[in-house]
């Protein structure tokens, strides 16, 4: 077993129970207890569980996907107002990327009175909600993730390198304190990646509950994007970095 396979086993087992020992952890996965404090520390030192005697415990991250009917419900007036003002950077004809999300759900709820618009997205109730409207719709293929409706891939590298994508709208389940975008798999942060490069502009649709967590896999820091609308109120300092990086911050009031 590969050292990211060990850690992906050991926070499964986190997730599902809360706790872990280490001699336990050691017997199932055919290695040392030596190996397994190694691979504890490795995970503390990512913030994504808490050492204990002879063991550990969760931390504040997250390592899996919620439910998506759990995270819809949770802080929607502010995602709808996120939403709104996503909504209005589109002036005209434009090609856009929806990432899987509830936030960028709502976005698309707002944009399926357009008819002027090629949108692309992974995101299984996204496309459903917009495949009948006016507007252009294309759906990257590949496996379903069953929890979030998204598409987890790699098949999508060569047609999304081939479009002209004039705004990407991404969302986040976790940043850090570090304000690295983070998420629980490979296959997300390598699509939000490219994504981020190739956009005319990327935009980042994100509330204040999703700051202060960190997921498995970083992805890039928010001063990578061009746009950043949220309800998190930055310190006067880190809205100076941002400013003089060029990226413009829309603060939505609760």
């Amino acid at each position: 077993m590969l050292p990211i396979e060990r850690r992906k086993y050991i926070m499964d087992k986190l997730n599902l129970n809360g706790s872990v020992k280490v001699e336990e952890l050691a017997k199932e996965m055919n290695v040392t207890p030596m190996t397994v404090r190694r691979d504890l520390d490795k995970l503390e030192a990512e913030d994504l569980l808490k050492r204990t005697h002879g063991g550990a415990v969760l931390s504040t991250s997250l390592y899996f996907e919620e439910e998506y009917d759990v995270k819809k419900e949770k802080n929607i007036e502010i995602k709808k107002k996120i939403a709104q003002s996503a909504s209005e950077l589109i002036k005209g004809p434009s090609t856009i990327f929806l990432d899987a999300g509830t936030t960028t759900y709502e976005l698309a709820n707002i944009l399926k009175n357009r008819n002027d618009l090629v949108i692309i997205t992974g995101d299984l109730k996204i496309a459903s909600l917009l495949y009948r409207t006016e507007n252009e719709v294309h759906f990257l293929g590949g496996k379903l993730e069953k929890k979030t409706g998204a598409v987890l891939s790699v098949e999508w590298n060569t047609f999304i390198e081939r479009i002209n994508i004039d705004y990407a709208f991404l969302g986040g389940s976790a940043i850090t304190n570090q304000y690295y975008l983070t998420t629980p798999t490979f296959e997300k942060a390598k699509l939000k990646s490219k994504l981020i490069e190739l956009a005319d502009k990327s935009v980042l649709l994100v509330d204040e509950s999703k700051f202060g967590v960190k997921s498995l896999v970083k992805i890039a820091h928010i001063k990578d994007f061009d746009v950043i609308i949220t309800n998190k109120v930055f310190n006067n300092e880190f809205m100076k970095e941002l400013k003089e990086k060029g990226v413009e911050v829309r603060l939505i009031g609760g």
